[in-house]
Order: structure tokens, then C-alpha cells, then sequence
């Protein structure tokens, strides 16, 4: 897409560039946006006061004028982006990789240690089914896994560039924008092992995400062109050319070949599994998720799978985020100790469970009614849709449910006290709504993360927001009945939402009335 617009600048290329920009960061996964964006930044003056091939022959202030014209488009990308971005800077902001430390939460997190380069040319060393090296490997001050650290693209590429490598020295004689590629490629391969990360945390950008890993994908991109080139050149040989089925006789190995090996490592190098049906359609064959739809109270559930209880609708203690609030991983804030999945737990994390709002437990085993203060519910014989989740369907599991005694829930008075009622009436992702009743008044504590945004109201007028416990929510509530309503209002999403309508509006505007007089300026130009 850049290419077609440095060849022939038109309005409607740019902006397209802009809206498929857009789009990648409106998903979400802006780490691998940012990748594109530093490709472009490098690659675009390249091609412009470098690497000119295959452009037309143009002045120095044409040039500057289509790399300011790229540099607009790639801030209009950033406005249409921005009902996303500014809510996710917030979160950063609170984040635990702002303001939480330890090897799980550093920026060299998910980067690729130098030894483990040698996958490219020796996977049977690395790649293992079910097992992640990478991982057990000590590499330096921050951990990585086998996702973020990937980078293979198949033997027969290598021996490619290789024969590519063969033929720059043959024929010294070599097409600039593909040298573009192998620098980007080297670069990118340089940033993977994350040992520069003490100067480049610091610069915009680079500090906002974990796995350094990632930048591999330009090294693997930059491969597949170059050894493209090389097949290119080996099959426009002289000696290839005059006899045609020397050269078909290569395709029909070496493709075959890659293909066999790119199936062959991605069955041992994976960490997913595929399902003909997904995890998700077999929900609605869930006892426990029926059961659990048919308690009166919201639910929060603790259960030995991070996040899965959010697929039962429900609420989720612990969770995974892997950017996520800084109180869910502060350790003066978190459950006390490694989580009791198959051992005896603590009267510490019992008491943190209890304080933080669990209302159930769903467990494989029965639990000991000494050590935990639970009383069950109901046994399940098996589940299609958990036991898919847990063991792939594999074999039989059972499952208990169980209701955690002496648990304040979803919402109470921060003391007890006779005379005090307090009652969740709606719930929903934006907005709570509870009646409360009491002889004295006081705190009331609503156990879900005091986050930027939420305000509270009793009867309608507002109220201070009190943070309880470091991290719930909390208000005052003065003597009898009242109805208190919290409501997630957040600025940045007004903001953003805000700047994306104009953004919007501009590049409709655009297309609708610039169309000419941009192409205008290039004709003359």
C-alpha cells in the first residue's frame, strides 16, 4: 500500500494507509501496531532519498512533500485510533508494568536470549511438543516464553538466503530496496535479545510494551522477501534457463520441503490447542454454568484457571491480564502466598478470599470443610464444556461448587452491625445500582476495583468515592434507606471517542473535497 502511494501519490492511497492503520490499533494489540509504524518510519525516507528504484524521478521538495504528506497520514491513523489508545495509556499509566517489579512484569519480558537465535537452523534443539524451553532457559533479568521468543521460517529459506548471499557475491550487483529489508530484518533480529532495554525503555514508545520477542516478525518478513530475490536470481541462471526442467525439478523439492517443515515445526511448537467446535458454543451445555446462573447474588468465583469463570459469566479471582490494574499484582495487596489449587490453604488466605469478595468455589476435589469455611452447593458428574477447558475433553472430571461462609460478597458494610442491609439490584459492565438500609449509617464497601472513571451517587446526588483497602470501592452512606449507583464515566473514553469523531471527519472530508487538489499537486510536482 505505502509502495503504491510513493509511486503514484494519490489522496484515496494515503488515505486507506491511514484507516488499515487505524484498524490495527482499534484491535487492540498495539505492540505489533508500533512494529509497523517503526517499519514505516524507517522504510519510507529509504525509498525516497535511497532506495529510488522503481519510482519516478522526482525534486528534493517533492520528496519532502510525500514523506510529510505520510507522516500526516500516519497521525490521522493515530486519531481515528484514538477512542483505544488513550483509554490503554490510562491503564499503562496504573498498570503493573508502571508500577509493579519482578521478572514477570519487566519490558525485557518475552524477549529472545541470543542461544535461542539457533532455532532458525537448528529446531529439533528447541522445539519439543508441549514442552516450552525457552522458558526454563536463564537469559537474563526478565523471563520470556516460546510465543513472544518465535522465530523460524523453515530450512529451505535459510539455504535460500544462502543462495542469495552466493549471488550478491557473484554478481555485485544488488537492488537497494531489498538491502532496506536486510537492514530492517538485522535490526529487528538485534532488538530481540532486549539488552539495549536500559536506553530504549526510555524512549516513547519502546518502554509501553513487554516482549521484544515480537520484533522477530520483521526478521521473518525481511527473509521471505529476501529469499524470494534469491529464488529469483537462481532461477533466471543461464544455465537454469536453458534447461527449464532443472529449475521446475528445484520447485517441485523445495517447496514441498518447506511446507513439510513449516507443518512439522508448528505442531511441535505451539501452545494452543484446535478444536472442531469452539470452547465458547459448548457453554450452553454447562451445568455449572446453569447453576451458577441461578444464584440470586453476583458471583465471584475462584477456581485454578485463570479467567475462565469470566466464559461462565461470571466474575474471576485470580486473573490473568497481561496488562492489567498494578493492585492485582501488588504483593501487599495480593492473596498472601503461592494460590491453594490442590493444597491446604492458609487461614491468611482464607481471609483474603473472604475480604476480596469470593462468594464460590469450584474445585476437582472435595475440599476439607477443617481447613476451609465452605459449604457445598452441588457435585458435577462431568461437563462438556469444563472438561473440554481443562484436559481437551481427554478424560472425565469432576467438578464441586461450593459457597464460601463468612464472605462479605459482592457488597456490605465495611462493620457489621445489626440493623444494616445492603443489596445489589443491578449489575451491569458501566453500571451498579444496590439499596441500602441502615439505623447509623456508614461505610459501604462494594468489592470490585476502585478504577479511574467510576464515580458514585446516593439518590442521585453525588458523592465522594472512598477507596477502601487499598483498591475497592467504597462510599459513606448516612442513616436509612437509600439506592447507590455507581457509573463508569471514563474521561479517556470521552476524549478518545472525541478525537476519533474528527479524525472521522477529516478523512471523510478528505476523500470528499481534496481528492483533486492533492493529485493536482502531484501532477505538477
Amino acid at each position: 500500500m505505502i509502495e503504491r502511494f510513493l509511486a503514484r501519490p494519490r489522496c484515496y492511497d494515503l488515505l486507506l494507509l491511514s484507516l488499515v492503520l487505524a484498524l490495527q490499533m482499534l484491535a487492540g494489540h498495539f505492540h505489533l501496531a508500533f512494529v509497523t509504524q517503526l517499519v514505516l518510519v524507517f522504510y519510507v525516507p529509504s525509498r525516497l532519498w535511497w532506495a529510488g528504484r522503481g519510482l519516478p524521478e522526482r525534486s528534493v521538495s517533492a520528496r519532502r512533500r510525500l514523506l510529510v504528506a505520510s507522516v500526516v497520514g500516519m497521525g490521522l491513523a493515530f486519531g481515528l485510533a484514538a477512542v483505544q489508545l488513550l483509554p490503554t495509556w490510562e491503564l499503562k499509566q496504573s498498570s503493573q508494568r508502571e508500577n509493579v517489579t519482578g521478572r514477570k512484569y519487566d519490558p525485557g519480558y518475552g524477549h529472545m536470549p541470543f542461544a535461542y537465535w539457533s532455532q532458525v537452523v537448528t529446531p529439533w534443539r528447541w522445539y519439543e511438543s508441549g514442552v516450552d524451553r525457552v522458558s526454563q532457559y536463564d537469559a537474563g533479568p526478565a523471563d520470556t516464553n516460546q510465543v513472544e521468543a518465535h522465530l523460524y521460517f523453515g530450512l529451505p529459506t535459510v539455504g535460500l538466503l544462502a543462495v542469495g548471499l552466493v549471488g550478491w557475491c557473484v554478481g555485485r550487483r544488488t537492488d537497494l530496496r531489498f538491502v532496506i529489508w536486510l537492514v530492517l530484518g538485522s535490526l529487528a533480529l538485534l532488538y530481540t535479545p532486549a539488552w539495549h532495554l536500559p536506553v530504549t525503555r526510555h524512549l516513547p514508545g519502546f518502554g509501553f510494551f513487554t516482549g521484544p520477542g515480537r520484533y522477530g516478525i520483521v526478521t521473518a518478513l525481511a527473509a521471505a522477501l529476501l529469499a524470494g530475490l534469491a529464488w529469483q536470481w537462481l532461477v533466471t541462471r543461464p544455465a537454469l534457463a536453458r534447461r527449464g526442467g532443472l529449475g521446475v525439478l528445484l520447485g517441485v523439492v523445495v517447496f514441498p520441503l518447506l511446507v513439510w517443515d513449516l507443518w512439522e515445526v508448528g505442531r511441535k511448537q505451539t501452545y494452543a490447542a484446535f478444536l472442531e467446535t469452539p470452547l465458547i458454543d459448548r457453554l450452553e451445555h454447562s451445568p455449572v454454568a446453569a447453576r451458577l446462573q441461578r444464584l440470586d447474588e453476583p458471583v465471584r468465583l475462584f477456581c485454578d484457571y485463570q479467567n475462565l469463570p469470566t466464559l461462565l459469566r461470571v466474575a474471576s479471582t485470580p486473573v490473568y491480564l497481561g496488562l492489567g490494574p498494578a493492585e492485582y499484582f501488588d504483593k501487599s495487596l495480593a492473596m498472601p502466598g503461592e494460590l491453594p489449587f490442590g493444597v491446604q490453604a492458609t487461614s491468611e488466605q482464607v481471609d483474603w478470599l473472604q475480604r476480596a469478595g469470593v462468594t464460590h468455589l469450584l474445585t476437582r476435589r472435595p475440599l476439607d470443610t477443617a481447613d476451609w469455611p465452605a459449604t457445598l452447593i452441588e457435585s458435577f458428574a462431568s461437563d462438556p464444556f469444563l472438561q473440554v477447558a481443562y484436559q481437551g475433553g481427554d478424560r472425565r472430571l469432576n467438578f464441586f461448587l461450593y459457597r464460601l461462609d463468612g464472605s462479605r460478597g459482592r457488597l456490605s458494610w465495611l462493620k457489621n452491625a445489626e440493623g444494616l442491609s445492603a443489596k445489589i439490584t443491578g449489575y451491569t459492565a458501566n453500571q451498579v445500582t444496590a439499596t441500602v438500609e441502615s439505623a447509623r449509617g456508614g461505610r459501604l464497601v462494594l468489592t470490585d476495583l476502585a478504577y479511574p472513571g467510576w464515580s458514585v451517587r446516593v439518590d442521585g446526588e453525588v458523592a465522594e468515592s472512598v477507596r477502601v483497602e487499598g483498591m475497592f470501592r467504597g462510599v459513606d452512606v448516612p442513616p436509612g434507606s437509600h439506592e447507590v449507583t455507581w457509573i463508569y464515566r471514563p474521561t479517556s473514553v470521552i476524549v478518545g471517542a472525541v478525537l476519533t469523531a474528527v479524525s472521522l471527519v477529516l478523512l471523510v472530508g478528505a476523500c470528499l473535497v481534496g481528492r483533486r487538489r492533492f493529485e493536482l499537486v502531484w501532477d505538477e510536482a
